[in-house]
């Protein structure tokens, strides 16, 4: 009778230690389930413009700001090709170029902004903030601008009076353009716009048939050094800062690799038609993933704001006390760095042109032209 006793109290205790496990079990699950939850709650993704002259320095320069504002929310950086990476999901903040937001928009990969809860949009130069054609919201926030210039010789008389390229293509002067990464297909675009007085003309597939631009193209090729026509873009500085060319056409970021020649060194944009020129801008432009809940919209338009922000855009555009020669959407940018870096004066003119135009291309463009 006793040793029934005994058997039946170490049972009693075994289901007890039995039951004490599995509530522990379980209760470490659901701990482990609440971290999970919590760490995608608590980590915010982004992506930067890939062609940027230095992106680490860049994303260095965001991590730093933003960890003074959410220090206990991760930003992670997930690379990413506006080109060629398709939709950019799981990726909450992305920057991507101008000339495939009607691509972006249709393929339904972001969502629409309110460009009004920017409190300095004053500061920002008009023409960044004008939604694509057909479009009551604005679908990005201009966070660096870019542009097709001229970069030449200031003493060279021919380049500096040249209003076209035809009169470049008639000119004696040796110019650089590289047809390596686009062929002739944006100066085309480019040419349509000038001959149609429009800049919607190419945000619209119908009609772009009509327009003639064979005389445009053959121009390109006049004006053209032909042996340079398939070197990379950013070879072309370095060939005109060792005198092989009077000036070639480039992006103002690729003035940093010029050393001998900045300071005679002109820079301007000319139309690719004989009429007048409608300047246009790239612009990379930071938006949000159409697939990130409503809830964590805060979070990105803080991090928008840290991109967009006069400070941050006056670091990443001086690097080891040499100007990288980065154009960006503030006009307030300019006023202050031209007080150290002269052609900085030259590039918030070209910048605050009011006939300036964001470059939106029709949304099937890219992936017609280059099979993406």
């Amino acid at each position: 009778m006793e040793l029934d006793v005994t058997n039946k109290r170490k049972i009693r205790i075994t289901s007890m230690a039995v039951d004490i496990a599995v509530i522990l079990l379980l209760s470490a699950v659901v701990v482990i389930i609440l971290m999970v939850s919590s760490g995608k709650d608590r980590t915010l993704t982004y992506s930067v413009y890939p062609y940027l002259p230095d992106t680490e320095y860049y994303e260095g320069i965001l991590e730093e700001e933003w960890e003074k504002l959410h220090p206990d929310i991760s930003l992670e950086y997930v690379p990413y090709n506006c080109y060629k990476d398709g939709s950019p999901e799981g990726i909450d903040v992305i920057m991507f170029d101008s000339i495939l937001e009607r691509k972006f928009i249709e393929k339904g990969y972001i969502k629409p902004l309110n460009i009004d809860e920017f409190a300095d949009t004053g500061d920002f130069f008009r023409f960044t903030l004008e939604p694509a054609a057909g479009y009551d919201n604005n679908y990005g926030v201009p966070v660096f601008l870019c542009c097709d210039l001229m970069i030449y010789d200031g003493d060279n008389k021919e380049l500096s009076e040249a209003q076209n390229i035809f009169d470049l293509a008639s000119s004696d002067s040796r110019l650089l353009i590289s047809f390596a990464s686009y062929g002739h297909h944006i100066y085309l675009l480019d040419a349509a716009v000038d001959k149609t007085q429009d800049p919607e003309t190419i945000q619209h597939k119908e009609g772009l048939g009509n327009i003639d631009v064979s005389a445009n193209e053959k121009a390109l090729d006049g004006a053209a050094a032909p042996e340079y026509t398939d070197a990379a873009g950013n070879s072309l500085a370095g060939l005109y800062d060792s005198g092989t060319a009077d000036g070639y056409f480039g992006y103002a970021e690729t003035m940093r690799f010029l050393s001998k020649r900045i300071d005679t060194t002109e820079v301007k944009q000319i139309s690719i038609d004989k009429q007048s020129n409608i300047p246009l801008f790239y612009c990379d432009l930071a938006g949000i993933s159409a697939d990130v809940p409503d809830d964590k919209n805060g979070l990105c338009m803080d991090l928008i704001r840290i991109m967009t922000d006069e400070e941050v855009m006056k670091r990443v555009s001086v690097k080891d006390g040499d100007p990288q020669y980065l154009m960006f959407p503030r006009s307030s940018f300019y006023d202050d760095m031209e007080k150290e870096y002269p052609m900085y004066a030259k590039l918030g003119k070209i910048a605050g042109n009011e006939n300036n135009r964001l470059f939106r291309a029709y949304g099937s463009f890219m992936d017609e032209r280059y099979g993406r």
